[in-house]
This record gives C-alpha cells, sequence and structure tokens, in this order.
C-alpha cells in the first residue's frame, strides 16, 4: 500500500483505530504485513466520546475481521471513552488522544505508530461532485454547502500551511507512519480496491459524527450513517457509496 512504511525489526506497533475506512485499512495492511510474525505485537489503540461515540464499538468489529482474514490480532485493544460534552469542540478529543497514546507508551515500548489522518478533498471538487448526484444520495445541498462550509478548513488538501511531512514523531519519541496524510478519500478508496477489501472490510467501517451524544454503555449496533455530515458527504465522495 502506498506510502506504508514497516520495520521488519519491529516488535511493538501502535495502530490508532477508529473504526473509519481510514485507520481501518491501515490496520489491516499493517495486521497483513505482520501475519506471519508471531513475535510482532499490535497494539491498536481507539477514544472514543459522547459526541463521537460508535468508535470503540465499531473498531472492535474491524480488529475482529481483520483477523479473519489475516490470522492476525491485537496483542492488546487499548480504548478510552470520554466525555466531551462540557467543551462542544475537538479540544477534549485531541487531549483524550494524547493522553491515551501517553498511556500506551507507558507501558509499551513502542516501535512505530500509525494512523489515518487524510487531507479534506479539494473543495471545489467536492461540493460539484455532490451537486452532481444529489438526486442518487439523496441530498439537501442546502445542508451540503452548510457542512461543507464549516469544514476544518486546515485541513484542506489545497491549504499550502497545512503539514505535509508523513514520518514524524510522537510526544513520546515514537517514529510516526501516516500514509495518507498528502491525499483525500480518493487515495484511500484506491487502496481498499489495491487490496480488494471494499465489500470485506469498508463495508462495516463508520464514518460519521451526525449523532446524537450518547454514553459508553448505549446500543451501538443500531448506530448509522447520518447521511448528512461532513464526513458521510466525504465517503460519498470518495467511494461513491455509503457502505
Amino acid at each position: 500500500m502506498k506510502n506504508l512504511i514497516c520495520n521488519d525489526d519491529a516488535k511493538n506497533v501502535g495502530i490508532k483505530l477508529s473504526g473509519g475506512a481510514d485507520s481501518s485499512i491501515i490496520y489491516y495492511a499493517v495486521a497483513a504485513y505482520y501475519a506471519g510474525r508471531p513475535d510482532v505485537n499490535l497494539y491498536p489503540m481507539t477514544l472514543a466520546t459522547t459526541g463521537k461515540p460508535g468508535y470503540i464499538h465499531f473498531a472492535k468489529k474491524v480488529i475482529e475481521q481483520v483477523g479473519k482474514l489475516t490470522g492476525k490480532y491485537p496483542t492488546e485493544h487499548f480504548t478510552k471513552f470520554i466525555d466531551d460534552r462540557a467543551k462542544g469542540d475537538d479540544t477534549l478529543y485531541v487531549k483524550g488522544q494524547q493522553d491515551l497514546l501517553a498511556e500506551v507508551e507507558s507501558k509499551i515500548d513502542l516501535d512505530m505508530l500509525y494512523q489515518g489522518l487524510t487531507a479534506n478533498p479539494k473543495h471545489s471538487d467536492m461540493l460539484a461532485f455532490l451537486d452532481e448526484n444529489k438526486h442518487k444520495f439523496n441530498l439537501d445541498m442546502d445542508r451540503v454547502n452548510y457542512h461543507l462550509n464549516k469544514r476544518d478548513a486546515s485541513r484542506d488538501i489545497d491549504n499550502p500551511d497545512r503539514q505535509s511531512k508523513v514520518l514524524r514523531e510522537t510526544p513520546g519519541g515514537t517514529p510516526q507512519n501516516d500514509p495518507f496524510l498528502d491525499g483525500d478519500k480518493i487515495q484511500v478508496y484506491d487502496a481498499y480496491v489495491e487490496l480488494d477489501l471494499l465489500e470485506d472490510l469498508y463495508a462495516i467501517t463508520f464514518s460519521c459524527e451526525g449523532q446524537e451524544p450518547m454514553e459508553a454503555d448505549a446500543d451501538f449496533d443500531a448506530l448509522t450513517h447520518c447521511n448528512n455530515c461532513f464526513f458521510c458527504y466525504e465517503r460519498l465522495y470518495g467511494f461513491g457509496r455509503m457502505i
């Protein structure tokens, strides 16, 4: 898979796994690479919040499916659920991610950390695609424009100030590989096609943040894509389908 860096000397590998399309295909690729290596430990880590409630649930589904496909299961799945309603923005989520990684790094000497960061598609391209397919996807273009205009523009693929260094280190010193950092959902789609996983993996991933706040013990099996948030539109743009 393009830009995936795997270390043959690695023993402990961390993967940030949300259960979304991006991190799930990376988790598969890493698991497949080390499938014949019982000496290599995989440590997926998943943060969920009241505002992004289904991440742990869907990450577990991905872990089970990847295990069936590759024979490689994690040594331990680190999870954390926090209440982010007090802020109503990503501040607590970002801190929660940092705290979860710090917890893992305090227990495990990681040799590499993978995560599925992507850039936003070019705004004009995404808007044109959704407008052209509004009847096919039953889209309200006023709502589409609202969500596209309130996106985090700092992540736009054509933003010259966007960070584009793929290989970095975490605050704990672990080398980090973000294979999709310089691409958008089209690149992620290409990876699914390359690995022939549109049906066996993409179909069970979940990339939606249009949910009402939920508690950690909620019934996440009932969650479905809202079809009307930026992340749902991004799936439609990249894959031409929700699942």
